[in-house]
């Protein structure tokens, strides 16, 4: 199990410390339960994301996070 602490951003790796606007500052996420392995609707062989496939996989939690 991830320990909470280590979720937790390092300093000066915020936004607001960087020196990032309001707008590039993340406000919300979703933590997801699931690991995601190469060849699955989520990512690539290469390790990128199949953004179709996560939009689709987790709309519910998109959405919420938008509502």
């Amino acid at each position: 199990m991830t320990s909470i602490w280590l979720l937790r951003a390092p300093p000066g790796a915020t936004a607001s410390e960087s020196g990032r606007g309001a707008v590039e500052q993340i406000k919300k996420f979703v933590i997801i339960a699931q690991e995601w392995m190469a060849d699955s609707e989520r990512l690539r062989p290469t390790m990128k994301r199949k953004r179709r496939g996560v939009a689709e996989k987790y709309e519910r939690e998109i959405d919420g996070i938008y509502a």
